[in-house]
């Protein structure tokens, strides 16, 4: 957690709560303890690319890093995991192959949440989705739209009627598929 002095964009260091509470239970926190384990910011251009930071983060061992445009303001706070979240999706503490990424309706669509994968679509559901690109739903769309759509918004990939039904924070969450109709 970014600690500060004064105003929110005088960023003194970080502070790992796990350490903070481990202070709090032991009944030794003072302004002075928590001073002691300020540790130095690390800082990111505004702009680097994901994979080029996902590197970054690996080789310097941060976890976290403070954005910062050209002229040194800062414009946000970046995390290892909002670079994979990114990358493959949500991560959750739910097994893809867990039930629940996909409901059968009795329309004859299909209801999906964005991270199921599409092999395991494919697989269980005799779909033919593209699997050579991203391999969730999520990706796929997003790749396909180049943007985060609004709920609502439909799209025919690979010959399926897609629907987003729900998206938030950047990522699709859920979405309806309609299977191909036999000719």
């Amino acid at each position: 957690m970014p600690a500060y002095s004064g105003h929110l964009d005088e960023i003194v260091g970080i502070i790992h709560v796990r350490k903070v509470m481990n202070l709090v239970k032991s009944g030794d926190l003072t302004p002075e303890s928590l001073r002691k384990m300020l540790r130095t910011c690390y800082y990111i251009p505004a702009g680097t690319p994901l994979l080029s930071q996902l590197q970054r983060f690996q080789e310097s061992r941060e976890k976290l890093g403070l954005v910062v445009d050209e002229y040194g303001e800062l414009m946000g706070l970046v995390t290892v995991e909002d670079i994979l979240e990114e990358i493959i999706g949500e991560l959750t503490t739910q097994s893809p192959l867990h039930g629940g990424t996909f409901r059968l309706q009795e329309d004859g669509s299909i209801l999906v949440e964005g991270n199921a994968a599409l092999r395991d679509l494919n697989r269980k559901l005799g779909l033919d989705l593209p699997v050579d690109g991203p391999k969730t739903v999520n990706g796929l769309l997003l790749e396909h739209l180049q943007d985060i759509p609004e709920p609502g918004t439909s799209v025919k990939i690979a010959g399926y009627p897609i629907e987003i039904l729900k998206a938030q924070q950047r990522v699709i969450r859920s979405v309806r598929i309609f299977p191909r109709r036999a000719v």
